[in-house]
Formats: structure tokens, sequence, C-alpha cells
């Protein structure tokens, strides 16, 4: 048998991904309220919310001051 190795990962490759926690993925199944106080609205901080509706899918309230 013959078998081919590539020396470098196809696009878009997981092993090719940032290892931070934008890119886990985590299940926040029973989470129903999140509280967020003094939001300003930087890149991390959107980043944060974004993932965390994406985690939690019975979140049913979210504030954000």
């Amino acid at each position: 048998m013959f078998y081919m190795f590539q020396s470098k990962c196809l696009e878009n490759c997981p092993c090719d991904e940032p290892k931070n926690w934008r890119s886990q993925s985590i299940s926040l199944t029973h989470l129903e309220e999140v509280e967020i106080n003094n939001f300003r609205g930087r890149d991390r901080e959107m980043d944060l919310v974004t993932v965390a509706l994406r985690w939690a899918p019975r979140l049913k309230t979210m504030t954000i001051k």
C-alpha cells in the first residue's frame, strides 16, 4: 500500500486554529441570565457577548450596562 502524506495543512484545517478562548466551544446549557457591567463595546467585549450567545442555548436575558 502506498500512502501520500501532506507536509502542510489544508485551508481551514482545525489544527491551524488559534488556541484561545475565541476558538473554544463550551456548553452553558443551564445559563439563563447574564449581566455585564461597564461594557464599552471593545473588540474583546463584543467577542465575549457573541460566544456567550452561541454557548448558552437557554439564555433568556442578557443585561448590558
